[in-house]
């Protein structure tokens, strides 16, 4: 018997999709599957992690993994709204395929799932152009749903989903300020998920920013990893301990003593010739009595 497929007759509870992310062999399992089911939510649905997270069994740390695998491949996209240089909320898009999305895009083009790269105003789908959507306030934060096994209560994940934001946030902002850029590049979203797979909190990544931009240098990834891994391998976790422990690694250096012109040595005091006592006149008179004597033999 030839293996077979059985299908049921779609006339309620389906859904249309393009099939080519499914079929795309640079996808795994995961990431096919949560893009398969975000598909089936309505368009104007609020993504929160650990809701979607309840709907399988992976769990959270697996739904991050498939989610951040379709972020790199173009898939979704979370872009910060501000208010002035605050970040005050994310907003998540997602394409049913990468040329639906003009970040993904690199000098007008992407890559396809049969490795060819195509123009992505010509792709085999409909181009839409970026247009930026101001956040939509939700009373209580409530999620829409089409389906009443889908509908959550809306205190459930208000307060991840608000970590999750501030999360974010914190290091988006820092980024951006010590970077200077908005977007960040897929180098850096990639070492600081594996910082943060490796243990490392938001704070240490802010930190270690923040580290790097006081540097005096240009901060670049590269310095930025040569900061994290010296500060994982000495247990440091802020710059304030950063900076305790450069002042305590430093050599000890003795105060230079005062200058003082070295004095001459003592020497020992010769007393002087006129420091006998006076030749007494008794001495003189038979002094000149002998000399009188030795002269008269002389001249005999």
């Amino acid at each position: 018997m030839a293996d077979e497929i059985y299908r049921i007759v779609k006339d309620e509870n389906y859904v249309v999709m393009d099939r080519r992310f499914l079929h795309n062999p640079h996808l795994s399992w995961k990431a096919k599957g949560i893009l398969a089911y975000v598909l089936t939510l309505p368009n104007n649905w609020k993504f929160h992690i650990e809701e979607l997270a309840s709907h399988s069994t992976d769990g959270e740390k697996g739904l991050r993994a498939g989610w951040n695998e379709l972020k790199e491949l173009g898939y979704i996209n979370r872009i910060p709204i501000r208010e002035g240089q605050r970040i005050v909320s994310w907003e998540t898009q997602i394409f049913e395929h990468p040329s639906l999305n003009p970040l993904h895009s690199e000098n007008g083009k992407v890559q396809a799932e049969n490795g060819k790269v195509q123009d992505s105003l010509h792709a085999d789908s409909v181009h839409v152009p970026f247009v930026h959507v101001a956040p939509v306030h939700v009373q209580d934060r409530r999620l829409l749903s089409i389906d009443k096994e889908l509908s959550i209560d809306s205190t459930k994940s208000t307060t991840t989903d608000k970590e999750d934001i501030e999360s974010e946030s914190s290091v988006m902002e820092t980024y951006t300020k010590v970077f200077n850029q908005i977007v960040m590049p897929n180098l850096f979203s990639e070492y600081i998920r594996k910082l943060k797979a490796e243990g490392c909190t938001d704070e240490f990544i802010t930190e270690s920013m923040l580290e790097a931009g006081e540097s005096g240098s240009k901060p670049s990834l590269r310095f930025l990893q040569t900061i994290c891994n010296r500060w994982i391998k000495d247990g440091i976790k802020s710059r304030e301990e950063a900076k305790a422990h450069r002042d305590k690694s430093k050599p000890v250096v003795q105060p230079k003593r005062p200058y003082s012109k070295p004095s001459k040595p003592e020497l020992p005091v010769v007393k002087s010739r006129s420091d006998k006592p006076p030749t007494s006149q008794e001495e003189i008179d038979r002094i000149m009595k002998q000399a009188y004597e030795l002269a008269e033999k002389m001249s005999d």
